[in-house]
């Protein structure tokens, strides 16, 4: 509910939460044939490289707080790439960190916690690569505009450096595996 209410009162996002604008699936088919470097062909052979289906999850958009997650979860992995973030623990760390700077939600935050705490305890994962990202991904979504809401299958086509530096990313800062542009 907080999350929700963040993103109604930003003219940034207010606009995607009026609209509800369906997204998806997405046909990584249709994306391997864009030219390198581009946002769907770097998200298409990301998804390909570690087996991601970007369609796994769906959840119900019957209302406003269910469109809102069904929008995360189809837009989770594209943020993943647009971010820099890889799929490991401090690409997950990292990307969950810009999540709670972006929404400024406890619920995220409480997020960041469980998992920190999951890997650290029961993993016995170091915890310098993940506080680094912990704090970098903070950094990067507390200076980034805004990702939510944004029609990422109308710029498919686009450089994927293009789409970083029109919401002011860089992936400089990344902790573990990461994902370049191409």
């Amino acid at each position: 509910e907080q999350a929700a209410a963040a993103l109604r009162s930003d003219p940034r996002t207010a606009g995607a939460i009026r609209a509800r604008r369906s997204f998806g699936p997405i046909v990584l088919e249709d994306l391997e044939g864009l030219p390198e470097g581009t946002l769907g062909r770097v998200f298409s052979d990301h998804c390909r490289a570690r087996g991601v289906n970007p369609n796994l999850i769906h959840v119900p958009p019957t209302d406003e707080i269910g469109w809102i997650l069904n929008h995360l979860y189809q837009t989770h992995d594209i943020w993943h790439v647009l971010t820099g973030w890889g799929n490991d623990l401090p690409g997950e760390v990292g990307l969950g960190a810009f999540y709670c700077a972006q929404f400024r939600s406890p619920a995220f935050f409480g997020y960041m916690l469980a998992l920190i705490l999951l890997n650290v305890v029961t993993r016995r994962t170091d915890l310098d690569p993940i506080m680094a990202a912990m704090s970098a991904g903070y950094r990067a979504g507390r200076s980034a505009l805004p990702l939510f809401g944004f029609e990422w299958d109308e710029h498919w086509s686009v450089p994927l450096g293009d789409l970083r530096a029109r919401f002011g990313l860089s992936p400089a800062e990344i902790v573990g595996e990461g994902i370049l542009e191409a």
